[in-house]
Formats: structure tokens, sequence, C-alpha cells
């Protein structure tokens, strides 16, 4: 499906490419990653089920799709305000914990949840937990989100160094999550996309097995063939380093010039 251009100051047409690609664990029945990709409406979603807890693969999919729902009620043409992106966060909340309460033995569901919601050339992050976004400009990577864990709130506070960070007890250990508190407190952050910018969404996996720095090469390799290409050769370096958990890659490209690429969701 070709996305129609959305309006932009530049006289040229532009397109959206996107991919997306999930892998459960090694010798896992069970995927607890999910993708959404709503290129019509400009929202993309990636979400963890959390490790350990009861049916992780029910929380991550019920926040994204409650996540999603809510924001379709906001039939705007600029990025929503913050407070409905807030209220999208606590109806992706209510929707887990109500499962949740359903059911005795899925008592603490939550999931990790780092959303886009674009709007023409630009957009906001939502994030809690340890999924990141990543932009994509001019052959750099750069980290948008901060990971929700206790080590890095402890770098934070300058009580760990970065060397120390990677082999920290509490680096898995969320802060901030859907479905395992009453109100969760979102970040959310503003972004625009120039030609040739984009959007990497990842679950912990994927900055556990490839540093930044390793990412940026491989994106910057491939970035010229698109969405699929850069997810592809992601998810294959991936599987090289032997992952111990699900793996979600979600590739967002803005595609400027005259050659309209096609949306691969």
């Amino acid at each position: 499906m070709t996305m129609q251009p959305a309006p932009s100051r530049s006289p040229r047409r532009w397109t959206l490419d996107c991919h997306t690609c999930s892998e459960p664990a090694p010798e896992s029945a069970v995927n607890e990653d999910f993708a959404v990709a709503d290129p019509v409406k400009g929202v993309f979603v990636v979400a963890d089920g959390m490790g350990g807890r009861p049916a992780g693969h029910l929380a991550s999919r019920i926040a994204a799709s409650a996540f999603v729902k809510s924001l379709l009620r906001d039939a705007g043409g600029r990025p929503p305000r913050r407070s409905i992106l807030v209220q999208a966060v606590a109806d992706a909340n209510t929707a887990v914990r109500a499962c949740g309460r359903r059911n005795a033995s899925r008592t603490g569901l939550g999931t990790t949840l780092t959303a886009v919601v674009l709007r023409g050339r630009t957009g906001r992050i939502v994030h809690l937990g340890d999924s990141r976004a990543y932009l994509y400009h001019q052959g750099r990577l750069r980290q948008l989100t901060d990971d929700h864990t206790l080590a890095e709130e402890l770098l934070r506070r300058r009580c760990v160094d970065r060397e120390q960070l990677a082999r920290h007890p509490f680096r898995h250990v969320l802060l901030r999550t859907i479905g395992t508190h009453q109100a969760p407190d979102p970040d959310i952050l503003a972004f625009s996309l120039e030609p040739g910018d984009g959007l990497i969404l990842t679950t912990d996996e994927i900055p556990r097995l490839l540093p930044n720095g390793e990412l940026e090469a491989i994106a910057r390799r491939h970035w010229a063939r698109g969405a699929a290409a850069v997810c592809g050769q992601l998810m294959r370096r991936a599987r090289q380093r032997k992952p111990q958990d699900d793996v979600t890659l979600l590739v967002l490209k803005e595609a400027n010039g005259e050659q309209r690429h096609r949306l691969r969701v």
C-alpha cells in the first residue's frame, strides 16, 4: 500500500517507508514482543511484555492495541497534545490491568511501550520502559529515549558509571511500565524529520546484542536500500549474537524524491 504524501513546506512530494520484524527467543514458543504500525493515522508502537510476568504476550498486545485505539479518536492534523497522549497511555494501562484482574494467574501483568505519533514531518514519542527509539539523521543514529530501569536511575544519580551499567544486577529492573502502576508517567518527546531521516524502534534485546555504534554502522550501510533492508540486516546480525530474549524492530524512513517507496508493515 502506498501512503499519500503528507503536506510539506518543500515542493517535493514524500512518502514513508516502514518495515517491522519480530522473532521469539530461541526455543521459546511465545513471542512477548508486539509491534503495531498504522501508516494512515501515523501511529507506530513497539511493546515488550515483561519477562517473568504472567502472560507477557497478552500485556504487549493489549497495551499496543488500546493505545492506538485511544489515539484514533483524535482526528487532528497536528501532533496530539500531551493530554491526548497521556490519556492514550492511561487507556492502555486500564486495559492491561483489567485483563490481569479477570484472571488471578495474570496478576502483575505488565509491558513496556514506545510509540511514535507522526503528523507530516513532525511528531511525538511516547515512552515507558526500556524499549528504545533512535533518530537516524545524515548517517548518524541518536538514542532519543532513556531506559526506565533502576540501573539507569543509579547512573543518572552518579551512583554507578557507564562501564558498570552493562553488568549491573538492576539493569533489567523496570521503574515505569504499562500495567504495573495505577497511573504511569510517560516520557513525551517532540521530534521532526528532514528528507532522508527516519526512526528505529527496538525492544531491549537489540541494544544488549548490538552496541549503539554497531547499530549506527549497519543502518548507515543499508539506509539507501530502504526500511526492509535495514530491518533485515539488523535482525540478521542480532541472530548471529544468539539472542536470549524476543527481538523486535520497527524501522520508519522518510523517503523524499520522485521515486515512491511502498509502505511495508
